[in-house]
């Protein structure tokens, strides 16, 4: 069982500043991402990395990414909202890196990111970034 504990961040370097709006990350984003890398080559991992980074500030300057091989669609968000989350992707030398996204307010928010080995969205995958939403939705 995962144990988990969802907060969000407060410090500017879990932050991305656009011209549009921020995309701002989940505590726990950052060691995701790091989980993610592991076995993955120093050289590829930077370069995956510098990629989502270069994405992700594209959305934080109100810049759209082309469906699907950058930017998909993944499900519902829970409860009464109308809104979906999506994953930011990443396909590079066998790396397949995924960051779950959402919009709320004004930004967009990281879950999490995970290398992805099949193609399916994981329960798991759902309920962590549905968890991370309710979050939000209970303490604004």
């Amino acid at each position: 069982m995962e144990t988990f504990k969802p907060h969000c961040c407060e410090d500017e370097d879990s932050l991305i500043k656009g011209t549009k709006c921020f995309v701002r990350s989940f505590n726990g984003a950052e060691e995701s991402l790091i989980e993610s890398m592991q076995g993955v080559g120093e050289g590829v991992a930077g370069k995956v990395a510098a990629k989502m980074l270069s994405q992700l500030e594209q959305l934080a300057n109100g810049g759209q990414l082309r469906c699907p091989d950058k930017f998909n669609t993944e499900a519902p968000l829970p409860g009464k909202s109308t809104g979906h989350f999506y994953a930011v992707k990443v396909k590079m030398a066998g790396v397949n890196l995924r960051a779950y996204i959402f919009m709320y307010g004004a930004d967009w928010w990281i879950s999490h990111y995970t290398n992805k080995k099949k193609q399916k969205l994981s329960e798991a995958d759902t309920n962590r970034v549905h968890r991370n939403y309710r979050f939000l939705a209970g303490n604004s």
